[in-house]
């Protein structure tokens, strides 16, 4: 009851005081009159350590079975000013996604490059996680990013580029200390969906007559947010200005709900900014041309679903929207969008881990591949698969046979074309050569199928392709497991908990997000 307790409490972000609250004392009595609450000093002194570390040590026995993991750091500072790092953790453990909170911690002080680097190294020490990590996926704040790319192996020519976030420090030297960790630490991954969004927003703002009726849908979010209407109009204007304040996607779906206000109650509005009819026809227009790209932002930000082998074929089915025949009449809009994403998101067509991301996953095959590509895609993945050195006897065994290829259902993905090579012939596999032979001559699965179930079910024929699926197919390709951590932190942050001390904090929120791995416990007595 006591482990039960605490999910509860740390589940649904209670405050520790409740377990003395005399109705919920009444309730449990009612329920389980043979039960004994603890007091709210045994609940914060005693249980909640005991239970963080038995998570701890569970996380680190999972942690220690799996041959690589990706992890998304980030640092952020809420409405109160108190700032908080967090690593999320995502790996395969028996052909499952995990996900998992490596630490939540406070951050108190300046935010430099070292002391945020010092943090991370700490944390992922910790978990003796120094020569698993595949990948590490960040926004693109400066002093966050200045800590990862000072770590020999982390590659990201992209790194003086305009950022976001906190203020730059230009002092950061390495400890010497961390030699040893820092020569095994790997490459560094921008957010995809992130980068998305910026690149539709530049795109817009490039786009002329665009970028001023965005502006002006804007203003008119934030005038509505700030007056008092009636409340049939609140709703959907509360709608409407909360999610204006971001960049990319969500422009969208600002936009349709400003189309979904009745034109009439729109000049009930009494704004300073009139939208016309010319005005509301044109956001119409532009929000069938953006929608694509909240599309491939839903893809990629599923939570313990395979994503990364979708950012690839999201950036190709974007262009082959903007190349639809009915989007020619927009062509500044479009001229702007197709040079945004080509400069933008190349960086991410041409990364070798997302190329094998998008291969090895039996949804997409070679269909995303343009046929220029074919040849240099498949060395690449024969080169993997011949530097895998197997440490078991392959063992002799035959594909499951899919019939044909099914039809794409997401409009991102219907650019794609069965692979030419697609054949229903299957063969006895032996050597590593038929085996990437064979696969890559299956026809695609459907789209809401499970990836990590086929390489389950056809690791016996495919061993060393298997690894690879299980290597590549666990990168998270958007920063979003941290930053829905965050948004957590803040609810356990109210003003009405401003004394909770830190270490409570950092238990309430490493039990909050590791729930799932609590299920082992919840029947212990």
């Amino acid at each position: 009851m006591d482990k039960l307790l605490l999910r509860f409490i740390a589940g649904s972000l209670q405050p520790l005081s409740g377990v003395e609250d005399a109705n919920f004392e009444a309730l449990l009595n009612k329920a389980q009159p043979s039960y004994s609450s603890p007091s709210r000093k045994e609940l914060s002194s005693k249980l909640l350590p005991s239970q963080t570390q038995q998570l701890q040590e569970h996380l680190n026995k999972k942690s220690s079975s799996v041959g690589y993991v990706c992890v998304t750091p980030d640092l952020c500072t809420n409405r109160q000013m108190r700032s908080c790092t967090g690593i999320t953790c995502h790996f395969n453990d028996n052909f499952q996604l995990q996900s998992t909170l490596l630490a939540c911690t406070r951050f108190k002080g300046s935010h430099t490059a070292q002391k945020i680097h010092a943090t991370f190294t700490e944390i992922i020490t910790s978990f003796n996680l120094q020569t698993k990590i595949l990948t590490i996926v960040t926004d693109s704040g400066t002093n966050v990013l200045k800590a990862l790319v000072t770590l020999p192996g982390v590659d990201d020519a992209n790194t003086n580029q305009d950022s976001e976030g906190e203020e730059e420090d230009d002092t950061f030297h390495i400890p010497d200390n961390n030699d040893n960790l820092l020569q095994l630490l790997p490459g560094h991954v921008r957010c995809f969906v992130h980068t998305l969004q910026t690149t539709v927003k530049d795109g817009l703002q490039e786009a002329g007559p665009v970028s001023g009726v965005t502006g002006q849908a804007s203003r008119l979010a934030s005038h509505v947010r700030h007056s008092a209407l009636p409340s049939d109009i609140v709703q959907v204007s509360a709608d409407l200005g909360t999610k204006m304040q971001r960049d990319g996607t969500p422009v969208t779906r600002c936009f349709a709900n400003l189309l979904n206000i009745d034109p009439a109650k729109l000049h009930q509005l009494n704004c300073p900014v009139k939208i016309t009819k010319y005005e509301l026809n044109l956001i119409k227009r532009v929000t069938d041309i953006l929608t694509p790209s909240e599309v491939a932002t839903l893809e990629c930000q599923g939570e313990n679903v395979v994503t990364s082998s979708k950012a690839i074929p999201c950036i190709r089915g974007l262009k082959a929207e903007l190349e639809q025949p009915s989007q020619t009449h927009e062509s500044k809009v479009i001229t702007t969008l197709k040079s945004s994403i080509k400069k933008t998101l190349k960086i991410y067509e041409d990364k070798a881990m997302f190329q094998l991301a998008s291969l090895l996953d039996p949804r997409f095959n070679m269909d995303w591949c343009s046929p220029q590509q074919v040849m240099f895609i498949t060395s690449l993945l024969k080169s993997k698969v011949h530097d895998i050195k197997s440490t078991a006897t392959e063992e002799k065994g035959s594909l499951q046979e899919n019939k044909e290829a099914p039809t794409k259902k997401c409009r991102l993905f219907r650019f794609m074309t069965p692979s030419a090579s697609t054949s229903s012939s299957l063969c006895t596999l032996t050597s590593t050569l038929s085996q990437v032979q064979s696969y890559l001559s299956q026809p695609t699965t459907e789209d809401d199928s499970d990836p990590l179930l086929f390489w389950e079910q056809n690791q016996s024929p495919l061993p060393q392709l298997a690894i690879l699926a299980l290597r590549y197919l666990c990168i998270p390709p958007s920063s979003a497991p941290v930053e829905t951590l965050f948004s957590l932190a803040g609810k356990v942050f109210r003003p009405e908990r401003c004394t909770m001390i830190d270490v409570r904090f950092e238990e309430l929120m490493f039990i909050k997000c590791n729930q799932h791995l609590a299920n082992y416990t919840l029947h212990d007595k």
